[in-house]
C-alpha cells in the first residue's frame, strides 16, 4: 500500500461545530478536576503511596508522595501537544485516500478523536489517582481494569460511530 504525499492534501480551515465545542471544552473540565482532586488530596497523602498495580489491583510498586502529581503534569503536556497537533490535520496519517472530496469529513473525524482521546485520558488518569488514594488510604481496592477497557475502547467507538456518520452525510 502506497503512502499518500501530506503535500498534496487540501488544507482547510475547519470551523467548530457545536459537538467541538462541547467536546474541547469538556475536555478541558476533565483536566481541572484532576488537577483540582489532586493538588486537594496531596497534603492528606502518607509520604509512601503505591505508584504501580497488578492485574488484580494489588499494589506492587510504590514511591515518594511526589509522584502523585506525575499524572496531572502529563496530561497537561498531552493536552497542549493534542491541541497543536489539531491545527494541521492534513498532516495525520489517514485509512483512506485523501482528496478534496472527503477531506473535510475525514479532518472532522480525526480532530473530533483527538478531542474525544483528551477527554479519555484526563479521565483514565483520574481514575489512576482515586484508585492510588483509596490503596494509600487503607480503603477497598476496585476493580480498576474493567475502567480502564472501557476508557480506552470509547474512543475508538465514537471514533468509528463519527466517522461512519460524516460518510453517510
Amino acid at each position: 500500500m502506497f503512502s499518500q504525499s501530506q503535500e498534496s492534501r487540501p488544507i482547510l480551515d475547519i470551523p467548530l461545530k457545536r459537538l467541538d465545542y462541547i467536546l474541547e471544552i469538556s475536555g478541558w473540565m476533565t483536566l481541572g478536576v484532576l488537577f483540582l482532586f489532586s493538588s486537594l488530596i496531596f497534603t492528606g497523602l502518607p509520604e509512601i503511596i503505591p505508584s504501580h498495580f497488578s492485574f488484580s489491583g494489588e499494589p506492587n510498586g510504590f514511591s515518594n508522595k511526589w509522584s502523585f502529581l506525575f499524572l496531572p503534569i502529563l496530561a497537561l503536556f498531552m493536552f497542549v501537544g493534542f491541541t497543536y497537533l489539531g491545527r494541521e490535520p492534513h498532516k495525520f496519517n489517514y485509512l483512506n485516500p485523501i482528496t478534496p472530496e472527503n477531506a473535510y469529513s475525514q479532518y472532522v473525524g480525526a480532530l473530533r478523536f483527538l478531542k474525544a482521546a483528551k477527554i479519555f485520558i484526563a479521565l483514565l488518569f483520574l481514575i489512576i489517582q482515586l484508585h492510588t488514594v483509596s490503596v494509600a488510604s487503607g480503603g477497598p481496592k476496585f476493580f480498576i481494569y474493567a475502567v480502564f477497557l472501557f476508557i480506552t475502547i470509547f474512543p475508538l467507538i465514537f471514533f468509528f460511530f463519527t466517522e461512519s456518520s460524516s460518510t453517510r452525510a
